[in-house]
């Protein structure tokens, strides 16, 4: 995104750091109700960004871009910042002046999480989202060769 559109890049870089904090609150209420181990066990079958959110919500009913979004919110954090995590699993569901900022979110989070780091599948993913919302596919690819090397 830095070559597409610079000004993005200071809500995007500290979100992209930023946007999972709320596992942290996740694990400790899983292992506060005694849930971790079940919740490992469902980890397993856990393919995308958004099955990953989904199971959140099954095991603690909130997931991680919600709790992430309200502890940033808490904190009085740029409101841009908030919504682009909040929005992040459904870009399209955002308002306008979000909705690229919870695109680029989506895309970086499907290219690199917990289950998969810039692997085949992952940046595979990645693409499918990139292509679906005509993106630059080739910007994308030059930034994984940049951050694999």
């Amino acid at each position: 995104y830095g070559r597409v559109d610079r000004q993005k890049l200071d809500i995007l870089v500290p979100a992209a750091f930023l946007m999972e904090i709320g596992k942290i609150v996740i694990a400790n209420e899983l292992k506060e109700n005694h849930k971790a181990d079940e919740f490992k066990t469902a980890l397993q079958n856990i393919n995308s960004p958004q099955e990953l959110s989904a199971l959140e919500k099954k095991f603690v009913g909130f997931c991680n871009e919600d709790i992430t979004a309200k502890i940033f919110e808490q904190w009085n954090l740029e409101n841009e910042l908030v919504e682009a995590i909040k929005n992040s699993n459904t870009p399209e569901t955002a308002t306008d002046d979000i909705k690229a900022y919870a695109l680029a979110l989506k895309i970086v989070k499907n290219a690199i999480n917990s289950s998969a780091q810039l692997s085949d599948d992952s940046i595979s993913n990645a693409l499918k989202i990139i292509e679906e919302n005509k993106l630059s596919k080739e910007n994308f690819l030059e930034a994984v060769e940049k951050a694999k090397s």
